[in-house]
């Protein structure tokens, strides 16, 4: 029996899924795309309430605004949306 050795990307995935620190890895839409264990400890998310599903297939395609996530600068919230935040450079202010 031979067995096919993991491909370079789902190694990277895998280490990124039990990595110590959250992440969240978001696609260019937007949304989630990944999120690792200790996120779902960062959003209070217990593996009791999500029965059989990984934290990426619970928070999948939601929004940081979906999420309620705020942006802080010097610990207080700043009135900007995470669509604006997020905007590539390259489009300027259009």
């Amino acid at each position: 029996m031979h067995l096919a050795a993991p491909s370079a990307t789902m190694a990277s995935l895998t280490a990124l899924q039990y990595l110590p620190v959250p992440v969240l890895v978001l696609s260019s839409q937007k949304t989630v795309v990944l999120a690792n264990e200790a996120m779902a400890r960062l959003f209070g998310i217990g593996y009791e309430s999500i029965n059989d599903l990984s934290i990426s297939d619970v928070l999948q395609d939601k929004t940081m605004g979906e999420l309620g996530v705020d942006i802080l600068q010097n610990g207080s919230p700043i009135l900007i949306t995470w669509e604006v935040r997020l905007k590539p450079p390259y489009l300027g202010s259009r």
